[in-house]
């Protein structure tokens, strides 16, 4: 197994908490980042830390777009 094959699992349990509910969603940031996490998604800012990524990120899709969860397959 390769080193990136290693973390599919986990990174699979982090998409998998933002298809149960918001809470749980903005959870897993908590839950998979580090404080010195440097985020980067297209059309997005750049985010540092879990908190950073909800604030900058996941509560302004919550209140725009009424985002409160996401299926990631």
């Amino acid at each position: 197994m390769s080193d990136v094959d290693s973390h599919i699992p986990r990174v699979l349990d982090f998409f998998r908490q933002w298809g149960s509910d918001y809470d749980s969603m903005c959870k897993s940031y908590y839950d998979f980042f580090t404080a010195d996490c440097a985020w980067a998604n297209q059309g997005f800012p750049t985010t540092h830390g879990p908190g950073e990524a909800v604030e900058k990120v996941v509560r302004p899709c919550n209140a725009g777009l009424g985002m409160d969860t996401i299926k990631v397959e």
